[in-house]
């Protein structure tokens, strides 16, 4: 297989996704990332993520070690909207 660079995001390569496909993928990553970013910065434990989020200890692990595929955007967007009530919302909507 011959390789191919890709310019901007692998989510926008029409090859490997379709264009709704590719934008929903593109969207939960950005919005993992933050969610990411804010856990690891505050160095948070499981614990800590179960009570700053309301959830239960599976639900923080796979926060904390997130995949793309464990999450929807609607079950991401009110993890988001806790971590904003402490300023750390930022993340951009995607046309």
């Amino acid at each position: 297989m011959r390789s191919q660079r890709i310019k901007g995001s692998i989510f926008d390569e029409p090859s490997l996704f379709d264009p709704i496909e590719g934008q929903v993928l593109k969207t939960k990553a950005q919005m993992l990332h933050q969610l990411e970013d804010y856990i690891t910065e505050r160095k948070m434990n499981v614990q800590a993520v179960m009570q700053a989020f309301g959830i239960d200890a599976q639900t923080a692990q796979k926060l904390i070690k997130p995949r793309i595929t464990a999450f929807t955007i609607d079950e991401l967007a009110p993890f988001l909207d806790k971590i904003a009530v402490h300023g750390a919302l930022r993340y951009e909507v995607l046309a």
